[in-house]
């Protein structure tokens, strides 16, 4: 299904972390949850530092609110 030899022309020097990651991805029937810690606790700075003010602000009125 996949050719392997994109990998790392698409994921460059993490090449391996991406092969294991899709190969994960493709053994496995429905679909595939995951969860990032980081990306959960620092994306909505990162959109309010990168002009995505309306993420930002949505995330935060989320948590006030709660």
């Amino acid at each position: 299904l996949m050719d392997d030899s994109l990998i790392p022309r698409f994921a460059g020097r993490n090449a391996a972390y991406y092969a294991r990651a899709f190969a994960a991805i493709q053994s496995r029937s429905g679909p595939v949850v995951s969860f990032n810690p980081v990306a959960a606790i620092f994306g909505p700075l990162w959109a309010g530092a990168r002009g995505f003010r309306s993420c930002f602000f949505s995330f935060a009125f989320w948590t006030s609110w709660r």
